[in-house]
């Protein structure tokens, strides 16, 4: 039986949930979302809200651990992480997909850990690097606790990618997957579907997609069989007391950024500007395009570029930027904020620039339609219209009088569906329908 701490106060009493948050590193999209999630969930007094972490650096915060942040034990998780890729060798085209694809072959069993056996809900976020294999989920899956996922990608229901781009069949059973060695109909991925379609029919886990383009992905596989689990499409937080737009204007433009005052500044960012899913070339020849156009122009690129060099003019290199309030200081530099993502779900660089009031441009991709209002808060086009986006950005350098228009309308669009109190609030029903205790 499940263990509920009762609060009670002079005018209210409701049941406080334990929540374990689990993800695999403290880099990444999907962890600053999970953090944010239970920082949010902490705050609001209504979830006993813990994060337990596999990897990375120490994070300021008493109910968020890393377990291992030292460097001999960040070491250690790497070692496990490079035992996964090592043994999936055998299996991939190239190692062109080597982090694209996960056959979770190795990992830790995280159920004996104490905040585990003292959670009531078990809500996963992103598990790979080595956190989780197949054997470790499978004992959450089993171990009577009420399991949440938040899909931050593809992977729970495929047979191993993390997106599928143009591949249909894991409405199937996967099979002749593009990312292996071969095209036999039955290979790697369609034996790791088979087993994820077997541990999630041992028990109903609850599914949550932060994009409803990732909630119609979910809902095509055929990864439940008959039995469908619940599935509901729940936005992430964007912390809009933090990322806004800075009291003090910015045009004294500092050595940091090295960036011309007057200039219309374009801004792109990407953990590595050479994943392919984040399109950075397509953003090079949109940039190209609009510099022919219009000679006032600039970029400022935040990533890693990974060796590779960029021969471009009127660009501002900032390499991997990891500072929350570099970040947010570069969003507050830029005119618009664009995103060239080929496959995307939700990603959280349009939600910070919104929330900064820089409107953002970007392709009919994933989730990311659903944050940009097109001619409201930024531009939408399809991936292949690069002259007319161009087109479209140019007009609306030379219209200066919607550049304010569309800076409120992109704040506007964050308070009124992604603050933390709107998703604090979603969570926590969900949370109580699952113990059947409502407030």
């Amino acid at each position: 039986m499940v263990a509920i701490q009762e609060i009670k106060s002079p005018t209210t009493k409701y049941l406080m949930i334990r929540v374990l948050h689990l993800n695999a590193s403290t880099e990444g999209g999907a962890s600053g979302a999970a953090q944010r999630l239970h920082s949010a969930l902490s705050s609001s007094k209504q979830v006993v809200s813990k994060h337990l972490i596999f990897s990375g650096k120490k994070v300021n915060d008493t109910h968020t651990k890393v377990m291992y942040s030292s460097k001999v034990g960040r070491f250690f998780a790497f070692a496990f992480h490079a035992l996964d890729k090592l043994d999936f060798l055998r299996y991939e085209r190239d190692k062109t997909i080597r982090f694209q694809f996960s056959h979770a072959k190795v990992g830790i069993d995280i159920t004996r850990h104490k905040w585990f056996k003292e959670a009531d809900v078990i809500h996963l976020h992103w598990v790979h690097k080595g956190f989780l294999s197949f054997r470790s989920l499978e004992k959450i899956v089993t171990s009577g606790k009420h399991i949440v996922w938040t899909l931050h990608d593809m992977w729970a229901v495929t047979g191993g990618c993390y997106y599928t781009w143009d591949c249909k069949n894991y409405m199937d059973s996967c099979g002749s997957c593009p990312y292996l060695k071969g095209d036999e109909n039955i290979d790697l991925s369609s034996l790791l579907f088979e087993r994820k379609k077997e541990i999630f029919s041992k028990t109903q886990s609850t599914f949550i997609t932060p994009s409803k383009w990732m909630l119609n992905q979910a809902k095509a596989s055929n990864i439940f069989g008959d039995v469908k689990p619940s599935m509901d499409w729940i936005p992430n937080i964007i912390e809009t007391d933090k990322y806004s737009t800075l009291s003090q204007p910015i045009k004294n433009y500092s050595s940091n950024f090295k960036l011309h005052e007057g200039s219309f500044t374009l801004m792109f960012s990407a953990a590595y500007l050479t994943n392919p899913a984040k399109g950075f070339k397509k953003f090079v020849e949109l940039f190209e395009r609009i510099q022919a156009q219009y000679t006032n122009v600039q970029a400022l690129v935040l990533g890693d570029t990974k060796g590779e060099l960029y021969h471009l003019t009127n660009v501002v290199f900032m390499g991997y930027v990891s500072d929350v309030d570099t970040i947010i200081e570069a969003y507050n530099r830029s005119d618009l904020y664009v995103i060239t993502s080929v496959q995307d779900n939700l990603p959280g660089t349009v939600l910070e620039s919104l929330s900064c009031g820089t409107p953002v441009a970007g392709f009919n991709i994933g989730g990311i339609p659903e944050m940009i209002d097109d001619n409201e808060n930024g531009f939408i086009a399809e991936p292949d219209k690069l002259d007319d986006l161009a087109d479209r950005i140019i007009k609306y350098i030379h219209s200066p009088e919607k550049h304010a228009e569309f800076a409120q309308n992109a704040r506007e669009k964050i308070l009124g569906t992604y603050h933390k109190d709107i998703v604090v609030e979603k969570h926590v029903n969900l949370y109580r329908s699952l113990m059947k205790n409502p407030e």
